[in-house]
């Protein structure tokens, strides 16, 4: 108690609470820098393994996507085409364009093989995708807008009126970005 303290020892005490704490006082109280120094540096190396194992793990991600829409859209549009090709009549060289890139391919298929009617069916590119038309209408994509047509080829590999005597070459790219990018080429014959 204050009250029966003398003034000098009053002034005593308060000059010994306003100096600073000693050594011991400082160490009991926080950190050194040189312990500061080492979390952090600490930090920064778990915070760059994250972000480097997060950085692999999306490269790896994308190019898992990339190879599976490259690869059901190449499988389903040469599926497509080795079919028509296969149920065609004829080929209609006249409306095909052989041996050059982007090539097309123009068959006369039966509507309806009971009545022997028969229609034309043109698979070619537009723009970035392979299209198929029929009966002179407007072309469907066979690709989604997701795939890029790099190359579509036909080739006559017997001159003969028949339609399963061609060679179908089918040249994509999926992905987004240079590191994502997946190239793959799908061929038949029919």
């Amino acid at each position: 108690s204050l009250k029966h303290t003398s003034p000098i020892r009053l002034a005593a005490e308060m000059a010994h609470r306003a100096l600073p704490p000693s050594p011991n006082t400082w160490r009991s109280q926080g950190h050194t820098l040189i312990e500061l120094a080492l979390y952090v540096a600490i930090f920064v190396m778990f915070s760059a393994l994250i972000v480097g194992a997060v950085f692999v793990l999306s490269s790896v991600w994308g190019a898992a996507r990339a190879n599976r829409v490259l690869g059901r859209a190449g499988t389903d549009a040469m599926e497509r085409v080795t079919r028509e090709v296969r149920f065609a009549g004829a080929i209609r060289t006249a409306d095909s364009i052989f041996a050059i890139s982007p090539g097309a391919l123009a068959l006369e298929t039966f509507t309806d093989p009971a009545s022997q009617a028969t229609t034309t069916i043109r698979f070619s590119v537009s723009g970035t995708q392979l299209v198929v038309a029929e009966a002179g209408g407007p072309g469907v994509a066979l690709t989604p807008s997701t795939v890029r047509v790099d190359s579509f080829t036909v080739w006559e590999v017997t001159p003969t009126a028949r339609a399963s005597t061609t060679r179908v070459e089918l040249t994509l790219t999926a992905g987004a970005g240079p590191k994502f990018q997946k190239t793959s080429t799908f061929s038949a014959t029919g």
